[in-house]
């Protein structure tokens, strides 16, 4: 059997050695990334990434304006009321389907324009044209088309202009309203592009 005395002279010994190997000028090395992970505290929680596209990155969309300043009198009532040519970026790769809103910030309960079920592949449309397939609801002015902004003479109204990425498509009727799109499309929603301009006459 190990002796008390044994014992006692083996913990000196090592208290010795581990006092010069501390004190002999060596500097220790830092921990490998290997035995940092070891004192890693494990989380079950997964990183934050938003619904669309790439990590930190968020849906645009673009119109022949610039954000905020006045529309060409050609997409308004003073000129052809053609529909603008617009572009935006993907929205998240679980999109279904796109949906386009036009508001009268001015005169909210009007709604110019509601468009959905937009192909899932489309990220831009031409002047006055959507994609086969897409739906138009039945907007302010009781019609399924594009109403071209035209506030009272003497004012200037602002608008807003909105592209939905939208985790699923619509169901839709040939009489469904813009109101009722849009409460569907706010409940499908993955994320919103916005753009907005003014309309003086």
């Amino acid at each position: 059997m190990t002796s008390l005395r044994t014992l006692a002279f083996s913990a000196v010994g090592a208290t010795l050695l581990l006092t010069s190997c501390l004190s002999d000028g060596q500097t220790m090395k830092p921990p490998t990334p290997e035995q940092e992970s070891a004192f890693v505290t494990v989380t079950t929680l997964p990183p934050a990434i938003g619904e669309g596209g790439d990590e930190g990155t968020a849906m645009l969309v673009t119109g022949p304006w610039v954000n905020g300043t006045a529309i060409d009198a050609r997409y308004t009532c003073d000129g052809t009321g053609v529909a603008p040519p617009l572009a935006w970026t993907s929205g998240s790769d679980k999109t279904k389907a796109y949906g386009i809103v036009l508001r009268d910030n001015d005169a909210p309960n009007f709604v110019h324009w509601v468009a959905t079920n937009i192909n899932p592949s489309t990220t831009s449309i031409g002047e006055g044209s959507l994609p086969n397939g897409t739906f138009l609801a039945i907007n302010g002015s009781g019609k399924p088309l594009y109403a071209p902004p035209c506030p009272p003479k003497g004012s200037t109204h602002s608008y807003t202009l909105m592209v939905y990425a939208l985790r699923s498509a619509i169901a839709v009727t040939p009489t469904s309203s813009a109101e009722h799109v849009i409460a569907d499309m706010e409940a499908s929603v993955l994320e919103v592009a916005t753009t907005d301009f003014v309309y003086s006459r």
